[in-house]
């Protein structure tokens, strides 16, 4: 049912069809599961963010939401955010291309998967702000995976732009909830 709509979405192949079913729960990532159930159940303005060790599901848990989303008829963009941001740049090269800046600003739902991933520049870090801060501005839910928490994405875009780090963070302590999902690499065997 959400197989076509979720790839129009950018919403990863690998997860799609999964299920809530299909997601290991385990004491580090528990919290967050029930927070995305939520989530998903009551579809608030109030966000999600996710952080994390690298393996530890985020990605997987982020594309469940997203799903579950486009069967209700949202409007959501799903990004990877180091490749959200290529493709804002690409669109510079052609002015009669419409800006992708404007879809992740207005849409229902914004997933901004592996946030501080990257080379990080002066650039990225202005245009994450403005994204995060349209939609603060609109009151309109950001669903964010990252592997630093707060403080250490702050020190991370801080490098490029003190200033705008600290706006980028003080707008998601107030649009979003956090839980982390441990550090245990769930694409490694044990």
């Amino acid at each position: 049912m959400c197989n076509e709509a979720c790839e129009n979405f950018n919403i990863p192949a690998k997860y799609i069809g999964k299920t809530f079913g299909d997601y290991s729960v385990t004491d580090d990532n528990r919290r967050a599961v029930q927070l995305a159930k939520i989530f998903c159940e009551v579809q608030p303005n109030q966000g999600l963010y996710f952080f994390g060790n690298y393996g530890t599901g985020k990605t997987f848990l982020a594309a469940l939401i997203a799903q579950q989303f486009v069967r209700s008829f949202k409007r959501i963009e799903f990004g990877d955010v180091p490749a959200l941001l290529h493709e804002i740049k690409r669109s510079f090269d052609n002015p009669k291309t419409a800006n992708p800046l404007d879809r992740y600003c207005e849409c229902d739902l914004l997933f901004l998967d592996d946030l501080g991933a990257g080379q990080i520049t002066e650039w990225n870090v202005g245009q994450i702000y403005q994204i995060i801060n349209a939609r603060y501005s609109a009151n309109k839910p950001v669903i964010v995976t990252s592997n630093f928490n707060l403080k250490e994405l702050e020190a991370v875009f801080g490098k490029r732009d003190e200033f705008t780090a600290r706006r980028i963070i003080s707008r998601l302590s107030e649009m979003c909830t956090f839980a982390t999902l441990g550090t245990h690499d769930r694409r490694k065997q044990s």
